[in-house]
């Protein structure tokens, strides 16, 4: 999308197959004038334009409905059309965003790092599962759960933004400066760079500020980071 972040794919292609279903006879007016009234004007339409290959495709405007329909207005006539809904292409800004930011899947990855308040641990991957790199912190007796620690490490790699923050509104609000919780991704591949997350304040809509080492920040759900902030003794085997 404009700005090069990577747009979401699927909503791309529900758009193009959005187009390719608008197909009707049925002319529900010719009459400027009733524009408004259809919700296919400048002011209250969606406005579409297609083109490729050096020209324009297709231009079109969506407006209201009715069940299974929607007013659709090509040049001056007015159509209602099956199946075509303004919701599809009425997005604004980062709504087209790809929300997916760790591009990296479980045996991608080395270790990761979390340092959570106080407590710091590395989990590193083995042939039999997720272990902890350092364990001279763990009591005597202490049953560590390997499938809960896969679990963390698939919820890291299936982090899903809620928005994307443009204008960085600074660590005191943020709470991403020094102090913040850490987790730290270490990939498999030779010379492949560390993915470093940060965890930050609550919002007052409760999602959490977040922040990647790529320069994005963004919000996560309250549930998702509650989760990551994971600590060691919580991956106890029970």
């Amino acid at each position: 999308i404009q700005g090069g972040r990577r747009a979401d794919a699927s909503s791309v292609q529900q758009v193009l197959d959005t187009i390719m279903k608008i197909h009707s006879s049925e002319v529900v007016s010719r009459d400027p004038q009733s524009y408004a009234e259809y919700r296919v004007d400048e002011t209250t339409g969606v406005e579409v334009a297609v083109s490729g290959g050096g020209r324009e495709l297709a231009h079109f405007v969506i407006g209201s409905g009715g069940p299974g329909t929607s007013n659709v207005r090509v040049a001056g006539d007015v159509f209602r059309v099956p199946e075509v809904y303004a919701g599809t292409f009425k997005r604004k800004g980062t709504g087209w965003a790809d929300r997916t930011i760790i591009e990296l899947e479980s045996k991608d990855i080395a270790e990761v790092s979390l340092q959570i308040a106080e407590d710091a641990y590395t989990l590193v991957s083995t042939d039999s599962g997720w272990q902890v790199k350092d364990t001279s912190a763990l009591p005597e007796g202490f049953r560590f759960d390997a499938r809960g620690a896969a679990e963390l490490v698939s919820k890291l790699l299936g982090l899903r933004v809620r928005e994307f923050i443009e204008a960085d509104p600074g660590p005191d609000v943020t709470g991403l400066a020094a102090g913040a919780d850490v987790v730290t991704l270490r990939p498999k591949a030779p010379g492949a760079h560390a993915l470093v997350l940060k965890l930050g304040s609550v919002r007052a809509d409760d999602t959490v500020y977040a922040a990647l080492s790529t320069g994005d920040i963004f919000t996560l759900s309250k549930h998702t980071a509650a989760r990551l902030r994971t600590q060691l003794m919580a991956l106890r085997d029970l």
